[in-house]
Formats: C-alpha cells, sequence, structure tokens
C-alpha cells in the first residue's frame, strides 16, 4: 500500500517488495510528509528486497519488511500486531524516521527479522523536544532478529534518538545501537525466558469481535489493568 493513511481491523499480509528506497513489503508512507493512523490491524508476512544492497545503513532510505513512515512523517498505532515481516536490508517491522511523533499503544512487534539490522523497529528523529518522540505504551518487542540472527528488538540511530524514546507498561527484549534508558513505569526489559508468544499469540480480531492485542487481551479487558497484556506471558 503506498499512502495509505488509516486503517482500521485491517490485514496487510503476505505482500512482496523488490524496491530501491522509502519504501516496505507491507506499508510505505511514502517519501515525506506522510501520516499512517492504524488500529486493530494486522501487518504480517510481508517482506522486501533492497536493490541499493548496504547503501543508507539505518536510515530513512531503508526498505522496511513491515511498516515505512519516513522524514516528517506521523504514526500513531493502537491494538496491532506486526509479526513475521522480513527485509535483506534494515528494519525488519517498522521503520520510523524523522517523524514529529510516532505513537505505539497496545502493539506487539514480534518474530520480525533484518538482515543487516534493526530487526523489530529502527527509530530516528533530527529533532529534541517540540513533540519530537516515540512513545511506547502497553507493548510487546520480543523475538526480532537482526544480523546473523541476533536478538535485535529496536535500534535507536544516535543519543538523540534515544533520548526521545518515552515507554511504560510494556516489554524491549533487546536492544541495539545507541542504548536507550528504558526506566519507565512497569518496564520489562531484556530477555524474558517466561515469554510465552507461540501459545498467546493471535490474530488481533480474533477475540470477542474486537480490537484485540495480538498477545490476548480484548479491548474490554484492557482496562482493567494495563499490566493485563504483560501478565499473560510472563
Amino acid at each position: 500500500l503506498e499512502f495509505r493513511r488509516v486503517l482500521f481491523r485491517s490485514s496487510i499480509t503476505s505482500n512482496t517488495c523488490t524496491c530501491y528506497a522509502y519504501s516496505a513489503g507491507g506499508i510505505a508512507g511514502g517519501e515525506q510528509s506522510q501520516s499512517i493512523t492504524m488500529e486493530g490491524s494486522l501487518v504480517a508476512n510481508n517482506s522486501a528486497t533492497s536493490t541499493a544492497g548496504a547503501t543508507w545503513p539505518y536510515s530513512y532510505l531503508a526498505v522496511a519488511g513491515a511498516l515505512a513512515v519516513q522524514r516528517f512523517g506521523f504514526l500513531v498505532a493502537k491494538n496491532s500486531t506486526f509479526y513475521g515481516n522480513s527485509t535483506d536490508h534494515y528494519a525488519g517491522g517498522l521503520n520510523i524516521n524523522y517523524p514529529s511523533q510516532a505513537n505505539l499503544t497496545n502493539v506487539t512487534v514480534v518474530n520480525n527479522s533484518a538482515a543487516r539490522g534493526a530487526g523489530g523497529i529502527l527509530w530516528t528523529t533530527s529533532y529534541n523536544g517540540a513533540g519530537n518522540y516515540l512513545y511506547l505504551k502497553n507493548s510487546v518487542l520480543a523475538n526480532n532478529t537482526g544480523i546473523s540472527g541476533a536478538a535485535d528488538d529496536i535500534y535507536a540511530y544516535d543519543s538523540m534518538s534515544a533520548n526521545e524514546v518515552t515507554a511504560s507498561y510494556s516489554v524491549v527484549e533487546a536492544q541495539t545501537g545507541t542504548s536507550i534508558n528504558f526506566a519507565g513505569t512497569g518496564m520489562l526489559t531484556g530477555q524474558q525466558a517466561s515469554l510465552d508468544l507461540a501459545s498467546g499469540l493471535a490474530a488481533n480480531n480474533a477475540l470477542s469481535g474486537v480490537e484485540s492485542l495480538a498477545i490476548g487481551v480484548s479491548r474490554s479487558e484492557e482496562h482493567t489493568s494495563e499490566l493485563q497484556s504483560l501478565r499473560h506471558l510472563v
């Protein structure tokens, strides 16, 4: 999909892309200044092959497996799953580069891979402050792989990018690039031996016929506890 701005209870699956830049196997936000809003959606098993080789490492030009928002774009994702996407370039799951805001709430990013690095999320911002940030809440980043199959759930490009990440009530197993201080409330970092994604993972709209986390929390259960989703897994 190109320049698609709103997705509600959508499934973007099993697409392929052989492309040069500004692209993704699943959802491409265009070259710049585009917005993507999604809720209750699944982006799974998409793949991207870059014709640029190792050019533009960890940049906004990377060809992502699942979704790309580049150069001053906006991303809001809620109750959505990014699963099993891949690229031979950078950013197996999401390439979020130079946006003003990226909001991921009740989002699962699992089992994505990138041969050159940033298996789960590639995150870069060019500005500090003034509402420029990556916000994670009640989300799971786990089992994503980068170079040589190493654990790689989120890659922060530089210290400016690392400082603009705010997270709470989430699992982030492995980070690469510049270290991010995940000091928010309810955070679980590092490998979680009891994280059972194999039995808990389901399509987002499979439970009760409403939007729900891929890891098994319905919309009504979500308000019972912000940590409810994590308790199903750890």
